[in-house]
């Protein structure tokens, strides 16, 4: 189980690394089909792991406080230099 929870938040990031370019999304078609592709089996391994509705939540949740954190680094630390 902790082997899987690894995977998955390791899939998560590593899509959502590949998704953020400077606090924004990335035009580039081919990280945009990278990113899609990691969420997705994230998603999926996340459900199975779970249970549909729960696994749903639990991935919906780790998106957004790590696509949050990604979102605000850069803005902290612009604040950081000044």
């Amino acid at each position: 189980m902790m082997l899987v929870f690894t995977l998955l938040t390791l899939l998560i990031v590593l899509g959502l690394l590949v998704l953020n370019f400077n606090g924004a999304l990335t035009a580039d078609p081919k990280f945009q089909i990278l990113s899609t592709v990691l969420l997705i089996v994230g998603a999926v391994l996340c459900c199975q792991q779970y249970g549909v509705l729960r696994g749903s939540f639990i991935f919906l949740g780790m998106v957004t406080l790590v696509g949050t954190v990604l979102a605000l680094l850069p803005w902290q630390f612009k604040q950081i230099k000044r």
